[in-house]
């Protein structure tokens, strides 16, 4: 385990990522489902909002049983980043010892200027180092690749929404405005626009 790695899962963040591949297979049982519940909205007459913490469960079910599995490396990975806490806190604390003594206590040679020294951005990489083992994960994936399977799996229940009635947005708005303003200048043989014709 490499604590210091930049992805902030000691290396391992490939691991999450890698659950990419199923989603084809959780966007098709996303499909099943919301087929389920169209044929019991559109031929039993349920409500749609009946289903939602079906839903919900369902795709919280699939997304832990993709990435639940990587849980197994949480142990080492925590133990790493004890590690990587432990090493570099006195080296940290050697460096900033030093660098106290030298530039903020002490009295630097007259030849040797702080402006453009290297001795700061040394010190801010260490500091860069050491945050990045602070912020290490103890499981090798995050909220961006759970979204993203969750959005795999619910995507086709998108439609589901506009059968409802609640998917109403400016989008819908401005498609079915066009549609009625087309149909009414294609009727009267008028110029487009809804506006009051100027005598």
């Amino acid at each position: 385990m490499i604590s210091t790695h930049p992805d902030r899962a000691a290396g391992l963040a490939f691991v999450g990522s890698s659950a990419y591949a199923f989603g084809p297979i959780l966007f098709a049982q996303g499909a099943m489902l919301a087929g389920l519940i169209a044929s019991r909205v559109l031929y039993r007459g349920d409500s749609l909002l009946s289903f939602k913490l079906w839903a919900g469960g369902f795709v919280a079910f699939f997304v832990f049983a993709i990435l639940g599995s990587l849980v197994m490396f949480t142990p080492q990975m925590a133990r790493g980043r004890r590690k990587g806490l432990a090493d570099c806190g006195p080296l940290a604390q050697r460096y900033v010892e030093g660098f106290e003594q030298k530039w903020v206590v002490g009295d630097p040679a007259p030849s040797e200027e702080l402006l453009g020294t290297g001795y700061i951005q040394s010190l801010a990489d260490l500091g860069n180092s050491y945050s990045v083992v602070r912020e290490m994960r103890t499981i090798p994936f995050g909220l961006q690749d759970i979204s993203r399977l969750a959005i795999a799996t619910a995507a086709p229940m998108v439609p589901l929404l506009r059968r409802s009635g609640r998917l109403k947005n400016s989008s819908w708005a401005l498609l079915e405005w066009c549609s009625d303003d087309l149909t009414d200048a294609q009727l009267n043989h008028k110029p487009l626009g809804r506006g009051p014709q100027s005598m």
